[in-house]
């Protein structure tokens, strides 16, 4: 629902972004709100496409100031959380934040 608020947490951190945009399986577009400081004025935006038999999914989080700071870790950490979903899809089973999977690939500790 546009206007509504997701949470994540992650170890002792929360991430909230707000939902700005909604086309169901189409396009998503979230805007933070409560973030790392290198977050703040931020978009993630999930933009999806069918093509034949495959569905395409176009990720990105945009409006960063600087690519110092957190950004190689949360770039990496995107990746990470990305594959899992495509295994989930996939297979029926992810590797989701805390799991053995996540652990190995070093976005859980």
């Amino acid at each position: 629902m546009v206007g509504a608020l997701n949470e994540f947490y992650f170890e002792g951190t929360t991430l909230t972004f707000r939902v700005d945009k909604l086309e169901p399986a189409r396009h998503v577009s979230w805007s933070s709100v409560q973030v790392p400081s290198d977050w703040e004025g931020t978009q993630v935006l999930f933009d999806i496409s069918p093509s034949g038999n495959l569905v395409n999914l176009r990720f990105s989080h945009t409006g960063f100031t600087s690519l110092d700071g957190s950004f190689g870790v949360t770039s990496y950490s995107w990746a990470q959380y990305l594959r899992s979903i495509k295994l989930l899809l996939e297979t029926g089973e992810g590797e989701p934040f805390g799991s053995q999977g996540s652990r190995l690939a070093g976005t859980t500790r």
